[in-house]
């Protein structure tokens, strides 16, 4: 969960940039370095702000259970989302996830068990350059809290590198 350091050891340690923990054992080398740190979240109260909360998070894909995870109150701050039922939500969800040229990723604050960040990458099928993939970053999103951190640039390039798998010759 939580977990607790000096403020001298993290300045040491901490850049300003994303510094999350877990990750996904497909990761690019460089993406499980990222996903090992921790990100600072704010001086503890009941300190002298000594102390620095961290949280520890996860890139992955989105799954039914983000419905309860705030996934959608996170998407709301960059667009108006309008009302979606638990059952519509499964039935996208399961849609995205069984459709090749779609992809949308979340990160996770495993210690509050809620999404803090999410973006979309769609693949599209061209017939120029040689009947070419073009890969679309879309509705990239980090909650207030949270922004400022390297989060969006850590699902921005993850989104890159699946759009480079993919075989897109851009991504836009």
């Amino acid at each position: 969960a939580t977990a607790k350091r000096r403020t001298s050891t993290l300045a040491q340690h901490l850049r300003p940039s994303l510094q999350a923990t877990a990750g996904r054992a497909t990761a690019a080398p460089a993406e499980r370095a990222q996903l090992r740190r921790l990100i600072p979240v704010g001086a503890d109260p009941d300190t002298d702000g000594s102390y620095v909360a961290v949280v520890p998070l996860k890139l992955r894909p989105l799954e039914e259970a983000d419905f309860g995870r705030d996934f959608l109150a996170v998407l709301s701050q960059l667009t108006d989302v309008g009302t979606v039922s638990q059952a519509f939500f499964n039935e996208r969800t399961q849609q995205l996830r069984d459709d090749p040229l779609s992809h949308m990723l979340v990160v996770e604050d495993l210690g509050r068990g809620r999404v803090c960040a999410a973006g979309t990458l769609v693949v599209e099928p061209k017939f120029i350059h040689q009947a070419g993939l073009a890969g679309h970053i879309e509705d990239v999103v980090v909650d207030t809290g949270l922004r400022r951190r390297g989060l969006g640039r850590l699902v921005v390039q993850k989104l890159q590198r699946l759009a480079r798998e993919a075989g897109c010759y851009k991504v836009i």
